[in-house]
């Protein structure tokens, strides 16, 4: 990401206003999991973009995908501070959905469902997610 400013918002390092469409995509990608890799015994929870009494990017926003994807970090990075890191087997991350209506970012934890720690931190991202942003 040469040629981005960064700025530290909420204790994470976030993407400049300068950065294109394409390196978000670019960044998306790098994240984003071979689906043939994925075990039988992998959950997924869905998480929102931003804490659930927030107000978040809407999809067909001019400039949506760059504000979605700061405000889906900024998430992360305060699920991991009120909830803890994750332990092996469990992973934050953002996806992209593509439903009929448009692409849209979220936030995902997923985990392996056989391991007792890895679910039991998921379970507790879903039920334990900070509602605002303090």
């Amino acid at each position: 990401m040469r040629g981005t400013g960064r700025w530290f918002l909420s204790g994470c390092v976030l993407a400049g206003r300068g950065m294109k469409t394409e390196g978000i995509r670019a960044l998306w990608n790098m994240n984003r999991r071979d689906e043939s890799k994925r075990t039988m015994t992998e959950g997924v929870i869905a998480l929102g973009a931003v804490p659930a009494r927030e107000s978040a990017a809407q999809v067909g926003e001019v400039g949506y995908a760059d504000r979605a994807f700061v405000e889906c970090q900024r998430y992360v990075a305060l699920l991991r501070h009120t909830i803890g890191p994750e332990p092996e087997g469990a992973r934050l991350h953002i996806r992209r959905s593509e439903p009929d209506l448009g692409s849209y970012l979220e936030v995902v934890v997923e985990y392996d469902e056989e391991d007792n720690v890895a679910r039991a931190y998921a379970i507790r991202c879903d039920r334990e997610a900070p509602t605002r942003w303090e």
